[in-house]
């Protein structure tokens, strides 16, 4: 019996897995679920946020991603979507100086929606900022 057991198990937590994975790495997808886009390669750039200590110990902070989003919501035309993480300007005022960037952000997708209401802007975040809702009552009521 014990034996039985051994081979039972072996089969299901060791060889089921792995043949099934044998099989669903060799069987084509079908058609219409797949698609593949050509490769741009060099059509991007690579933007980067940076905030540092010089040899002095004075703090410095070199920007291209928001100036770079900034452009990009401006020349918006048919439809804007925004995925941020911790989109919120959550932390300690008295110990760091910070730019404001949620709000300029929000701001800027209010003053978007004003001067071309039709424009769909969808922005996703995480469930941290679950105070988001002020901001979306803020869309609504502009």
């Amino acid at each position: 019996m014990k034996m039985f057991l051994k081979i039972v198990l072996l089969l299901i937590f060791i060889i089921v897995p792995f043949g099934t994975f044998l099989i669903e790495s060799f069987r084509e997808i079908p058609e219409d679920v797949s698609y593949k886009s050509l490769e741009h390669h060099g059509d991007f750039n690579f933007l980067y946020d940076l905030t540092y200590s010089d040899i002095k110990g004075d703090r410095k902070s070199e920007q291209e991603i928001f100036s770079n989003v900034y452009k990009l919501i401006d020349e918006a035309e048919n439809f804007l979507l925004l995925d941020f993480f911790l989109f919120n300007d959550d932390y300690d005022k008295d110990k760091y100086d910070m730019p404001s960037l949620s709000n300029e952000l929000t701001e800027t997708l209010l003053k978007k929606k004003a001067k071309n209401p039709n424009l769909p802007i969808v922005l996703i975040t995480d469930p941290i900022n679950t105070f988001l809702v002020d901001i979306c009552r803020r869309t609504s009521e502009s």
